[in-house]
């Protein structure tokens, strides 16, 4: 089966672009991982739920993001609560907060 037509949960996402002054703070961990607070330095990443509509599909679906870029955020592993099918290179996905405050 085609990598890019089989259904799968798990991608990586790059060049995110996002609309607000950087990704969502509940994204951002508040501590490293001896427990010393993560200020002034690189930020750290935590893995959190969001909505997001992938490609023209009709569906918004649900998962967690992970972001990986320590400085801004700009690239991250997905992991969808359902499997979806058809996505490749090129596509697009739109990030929205569950309670839509960020």
């Amino acid at each position: 089966e085609d990598v890019f037509t089989a259904a799968r949960t798990d991608f990586f996402v790059e060049d995110i672009r996002w609309i607000a002054d950087g990704p969502p703070s509940f994204l951002r961990q508040e501590q490293d991982d001896d427990g010393d607070d993560n200020e002034g330095g690189e930020p750290k990443w935590k893995e959190g739920r969001l909505d997001m509509k992938i490609r023209h599909g009709p569906s918004i679906v649900q998962g967690t993001l992970l972001l990986t870029d320590g400085l801004n955020g700009a690239s991250g592993n997905i992991h969808l609560d359902k499997k979806d099918g058809g996505l490749a290179p090129g596509q697009f996905v739109a990030f929205y907060t569950l309670d839509g405050n960020e």
